[in-house]
Order: structure tokens, then C-alpha cells, then sequence
């Protein structure tokens, strides 16, 4: 009896030191229960012996946002949106590539109010949020809405504006631009500091430097700082050079629609500055072709032989000018209408009614001036003058004036030449280098300038020979040595 009783104490013991190592068992620590994901009825207490570096990545969701520590986590990837949500754990995170992507757009969508997409193609990348944005040091790509940037460094959203120091290419709601410096974007304007392109719809803008764009139905609006060059829709390429607080606009349209203020539009040979706001259809094969202008304005043809370079000046009044360059414009022959003119390049005729000026290089001793003079200036707007020059387009060989009530008009048809016609009078001003020679005045109606002879019913006006002017000319070669002491 007594051996089976000492038996069964052994026993016993046993049992008992196996139920003692299985009951300490059954309490883990709170770095154990961190580790095995089964955090359950975990205080803060308990968290703050917890070292996260050690727990599974597969169990980081289950650190409270609070106390999540998203330095020390073995994979970032794994932080969840609540956990970058909490205080500033976002922004601790030094390399927002380790973030998964989806949670990172879901964080940066809810803090900045906007859709983000973001794609870092692993590289490390650096940023933080603001209250009102956010900041990457760089980012292989981001959409924001209808925005798209692609390599971009430096950028910046913050009060609904996007800043960016460059990037390899920007899309904004139909408008493309390539390797794009000092970018700014908001709701109304893109504006950058230089970009190799940028499209806007079909219209192709290259070598941009300091330009503001800003998109309107079938066109954009250009406020640049710098010369634009220009492919447009119809593959028309033109040049526009701004002064201050320069404005071009450009539809889509056939013939495309410009609208310029305080700048110079250039089309191959011909080219038109405004002081104030003109509109320009602008054809890809034949160039300008009819311009609205609000004054002042200026239209400039060149020519390869400088002599026959011309321009036409507006400087009072709204005026239409229209040119005709192939047998199929159908802009009519000025008539009845005021402030309206027509540069036939065909017939090389001008008709021009109302307050404008007709500008060319004055000839002397076969030196080109340096500077354009007023060959005629319409002065009334119903003022009606036609123009006709010879087939090599350099001498005027018919200019009529029809003359109306209140009349006045001044043309100076050769260098030596003035005519000014006011009412029924007419006065003749024969000049030559600028010096007055003889005034003439006599009563002309209706006058007719015809192969440099002044003619009218009953009188003719003849330039000088050249004789005379050269011998007028080495004159005052003579005057002009003696008075400086030249031999």
C-alpha cells in the first residue's frame, strides 16, 4: 500500500510541473503577441515595450496609428492609410517610394482635396504634405485630375496651384508641352519659364521662353514675355514678337483666326504690329489675308529688293484691310466704303479709302533712306485713292485722289515731291535732300499723278532731270565742304 501511494505522488508531481510550465506558456509578452499579429486587448502600455523593428510585415496594420512608430517598420509598404493619416507620419517617412501606391494617392487625394495618381518606378523619392498640398523633391510621374506630369522635380501643389522646376513633359486638358522648365499651373493660365514644345490642340509653339497659356474653345491664348514660334493648325508657320503686355490669340479655324495686342505677327515676307489689337486670318499658303485693326497698327511687305518694300499705317481710325495674292480671293474692290482697303498683289494695285498712310523708302543719289516716308496719307474717312505701281512694283505710275466735301489728303509720290489737297486747293511742295526750293500753290481738282508729271486740266508739274539733281546734289557737296574746311 505504501510503495502504490509514493508512486502516485510521483505521479502527481509531474503532472503538476507540466501544467505550471504550460500555464506560464499561455502568457506571452506584448512583443510576442505584436509579433504573432494577435494584438487584441493591447494597451498603449503594452505597445510602448513593443519593438517594431521586429514585428512580421505581414502584422504591420495592427500597430495603432498612434502609436505606430513608420521609421522603424520592416516595410513601409505595408503602413496602411490611417497609420499615414495619424499626426505627421507622412511627412517622417523620408522615401515615399516605399509606400504602397495605392494608399499613398489615397492619402495625398484626401489631404489636398484633388485626384492624385502617382507612380515613383522605385526611385527614391522625398516629399511632405501641407495643409493646403503637398511637395516632391522629384516624382516619375503624377496626375492631378486632368493633369499629367511626367519626371518632374520640384514639385509643388499648394492653393490649387502646381509649381514645377522642371519636367520631361506636362499634358493639361489638350495641351502638350515637352522638357519644361519653372512651370506654373493653376485653373485658368499655364505659364512656363521655357519648354522645348508645347501643343496646344494642333497649334505647335517651339522654343518657348517665359510664355503664359491659357485654353479656350478650339484655341488658346498666349501671353509671352519672349518671341513665340508658331506652327498652327493649318501647318502655317509664323513668328510673334511681344512689347509689353503682349496677348495672342489663335483659333482653329480654316483660315486660322489671330488676334494680336502690343506685338508683331510675322508671316514669311509680311508682318503686322499692333500698338493696340488687331485680327489676323492668316492662310498656310498665301499668308495674311484680310486684318481688322484697331489703331495704331502697321503692315509691313518685304521684298528681297529693298526698294520695293512698302507699308501701310493706320493711326486713327477701326480699319479693314484685306489682300488679294491669288485669283481665287474674292475680297471686293473698295467702293463706297470707309476706313476699308485692298492691296491687289495680282494687278500690284492699291485701293485704299479713309485715314491711312502709305509708306515706301525714299531714293537718294540711288541710296535707299534708312527710313520709311509717308508716299501718301488719306486724312477723311471717305477719302477714296487708288495706287498703281509698275510690274516690277518699284515707281508709282498712277496715283488719283477722288476728291470729296472737306477734303485733305498729303502724298509725296517722289522725294522731291509734296502734294497736299485741301477742298479745292492743292499745294505743291518741290523739295530735294530735305531743303525747300520753291513753293508752289494753284488750284487742282481731281489730280492725276502719271509717270512723275503732275497733271490736270489745265496744268503740268515735271520733276527735275537728273541732270539738274546732280548738279544740285555735288552743289551742295561744295556748300556742306566749305563750311567743315573739307578740300
Amino acid at each position: 500500500m505504501v510503495a502504490i501511494f509514493v508512486l502516485s505522488l510521483e505521479v502527481n508531481g509531474s503532472e503538476y510541473d507540466e501544467w505550471e510550465s504550460t500555464q506560464q506558456e499561455e502568457e506571452p509578452t506584448p512583443q510576442d503577441r505584436a509579433n504573432s499579429g494577435d494584438t487584441s486587448g493591447m494597451t498603449d502600455a503594452d505597445w510602448d515595450h513593443v519593438k517594431q523593428k521586429d514585428i512580421p510585415p505581414e502584422h504591420t496594420g495592427k500597430v495603432p496609428p498612434s502609436k505606430v512608430k513608420v521609421n522603424e517598420i520592416k516595410d513601409q509598404s505595408r503602413l496602411t492609410y490611417e497609420q499615414l493619416n495619424h499626426g505627421d507620419n507622412y511627412n517622417l517617412i523620408k522615401d515615399k517610394s516605399k509606400l504602397d501606391p495605392q494608399v499613398r494617392d489615397q492619402f495625398l487625394t484626401a489631404s489636398s482635396n484633388t485626384n492624385v495618381q502617382t507612380e515613383t518606378n522605385n526611385q527614391p523619392t522625398a516629399g511632405e504634405v501641407y495643409e493646403d498640398g503637398f511637395y516632391f523633391d522629384n516624382i516619375y510621374s503624377i496626375s492631378l485630375d486632368d493633369t499629367i506630369v511626367t519626371n518632374a522635380a520640384g514639385f509643388t501643389y499648394q492653393n490649387n496651384i502646381i509649381t514645377i522646376d522642371h519636367a520631361d513633359s506636362i499634358i493639361l486638358e489638350g495641351s502638350w508641352s515637352f522638357n519644361v522648365d519653372d512651370a506654373v499651373i493653376n485653373t485658368e493660365k499655364y505659364k512656363v519659364g521655357s519648354a522645348d514644345e508645347v501643343t496646344v490642340g494642333d497649334i505647335r509653339f517651339n522654343n518657348v521662353q517665359n510664355s503664359t497659356f491659357s485654353l479656350i474653345p478650339n484655341g488658346v491664348i498666349v501671353y509671352p514675355e519672349e518671341t513665340l514660334n508658331i506652327t498652327d493648325s493649318n501647318e502655317a508657320a509664323l513668328i510673334f514678337q511681344p512689347n509689353e503686355n503682349s496677348k495672342i490669340s489663335i483659333k482653329e479655324t480654316i483660315p486660322s483666326i489671330y488676334q494680336i495686342s502690343n506685338g508683331t505677327l510675322i508671316s514669311q515676307d509680311e508682318s503686322f504690329s499692333s500698338n493696340h489689337t488687331a485680327t489676323i486670318e492668316v492662310n498656310p499658303f498665301t499668308g495674311f489675308g484680310c486684318i481688322n485693326i484697331e489703331p495704331t497698327g502697321t503692315y509691313y511687305k518685304t521684298y528681297d529688293d529693298i526698294r520695293k518694300d512698302f507699308a501701310l499705317h493706320i493711326y486713327q481710325e477701326s480699319y479693314k484691310l484685306c489682300l488679294k495674292k491669288t485669283t481665287g480671293d474674292t475680297n471686293p474692290i473698295p467702293t463706297t466704303e470707309n476706313n476699308y482697303g485692298l492691296i491687289n498683289f495680282i494687278t500690284n494695285t492699291l485701293y485704299l479709302n479713309g485715314k491711312i498712310q502709305y509708306l515706301r523708302y525714299p531714293f537718294k543719289e540711288s541710296i535707299i533712306s534708312a527710313n520709311f516716308k509717308n508716299i501718301y496719307d488719306g486724312q477723311k474717312s471717305d477719302t477714296k485713292t487708288t495706287i498703281n505701281l509698275d510690274t516690277a512694283s518699284l515707281s508709282i505710275t498712277k496715283l488719283a485722289i477722288v476728291q470729296s466735301d472737306g477734303f485733305r489728303s498729303i502724298s509725296n509720290p517722289a522725294e522731291y515731291l509734296t502734294i497736299v489737297e485741301e477742298d479745292t486747293t492743292t499745294w505743291v511742295n518741290l523739295s530735294h535732300k530735305e531743303i525747300k526750293s520753291i513753293n508752289i500753290a494753284q488750284y487742282y481738282i481731281n489730280a492725276l499723278l502719271m509717270t512723275n508729271i503732275l497733271r490736270t486740266e489745265l496744268h503740268e508739274i515735271h520733276p527735275y532731270s537728273p541732270q539738274f539733281i546732280n548738279n544740285y546734289v555735288q552743289g551742295l557737296i561744295k556748300e556742306e565742304n566749305k563750311i567743315y574746311g573739307v578740300i
